[in-house]
């Protein structure tokens, strides 16, 4: 475990001009949109809103709404969940929605395997009224909506102590939207995190990702965050190349989050403007009994 992290965090540093693909940052305020795996560690029903603004201060930036839903069966060591997000950028409009399963099992003493499938389908539109061009003939024979199918799937080595190393693909599925003539990029992400105790109230986690896409360059993002009292904690993603995002994150006893990610560009493409990022979240978690509540701290046999 602890050599593969080592290789995780030395390939990140050495990775330079990555492209942002879906914000890959924003893996660390929410992972269960880029990899369902880890839904096989966190009990009961757990429920997350999130609301982004990308670009902010250029017109027609894109704005994106998400939602997270998953529950860790009770008595059982499988667990289901699904995902619907909304994204609207410009003449643009996306509508998404995924449903996956999660199977969990013990490969040695404290150390787990969850494996995860799920599928679902894309919806892109384009409101080509913006552009009050209709007597335009190109956007008369263009196609309004299109529709693709995709798949993910994706697997959570948890460790003892909540370290991990995960492995997840998105977007698998028909590649090229016809009537637009984009194509849909499948991502492969690989990450890894440990945390360090460095008192009674305060843990320290790094956590990194390496992650590709079939149309874009290489790219890695780093964040180390401290946590104190179990209340509050405080981190920094730093995508390399590309952007840096300072976060908070406030807990309430174990069952309500907030979360708040703000993010400086640091590409020159984006200096002509106001072109910073801001991202909210709001988590809910809702667990039935003592037995339950362990769980999330024991990966325990039941």
């Amino acid at each position: 475990m602890k050599h593969l992290l080592l290789i995780l965090f030395i390939m990140a540093g050495w990775v330079a001009n990555a492209q942002q693909e879906e914000r890959p940052s924003l893996y660390m305020a929410n992972p269960y949109l880029y990899n369902s795996a880890c839904s096989g560690f966190t009990s009961g029903l757990n429920v997350t809103l999130q609301y982004t603004n990308q670009w902010m201060g250029i017109a027609g930036s894109p704005s994106e709404i998400s939602a997270t839903v998953h529950k860790l069966l009770r008595e059982t060591n499988y667990s289901m969940g699904g995902i619907v997000l909304c994204e609207k950028a410009g003449v643009s409009k996306l509508l998404e929605v995924e449903m996956s399963g999660t199977y969990r099992f013990l490969v040695t003493d404290w150390t787990w395997l969850s494996l995860n499938v799920g599928g679902g389908a894309r919806c892109i539109g384009k409101d080509f009224s913006l552009l009050r061009q209709d007597e335009d003939p190109y956007f008369e024979r263009q196609k309004e909506t299109e529709v693709v199918v995709r798949f993910r799937m994706g697997a959570w080595l948890r460790f003892e102590g909540e370290d991990f190393l995960a492995f997840s693909v998105r977007g698998v599925g028909n590649g090229h939207l016809r009537a637009f003539g984009h194509k849909q990029a499948t991502h492969f992400y690989l990450s890894g995190g440990k945390r360090f105790r460095t008192s009674a109230d305060r843990h320290l986690a790094l956590n990194g990702m390496l992650y590709v896409a079939k149309y874009s360059p290489f790219g890695a993002v780093v964040s180390p965050s401290l946590q104190l009292r179990k209340k509050w904690e405080l981190g920094l993603s730093y995508q390399t190349g590309r952007m840096i995002s300072p976060w908070a994150r406030l807990n309430h006893k174990e069952n309500l989050f907030l979360s708040c990610m703000y993010t400086f560009p640091m590409s020159r493409l984006c200096q002509a403007g106001n072109a910073s990022t801001i991202s909210l979240m709001i988590g809910f978690r809702c667990v039935s009994s003592e037995k339950e509540k362990e769980r999330i701290y024991r990966n325990a046999p039941l």
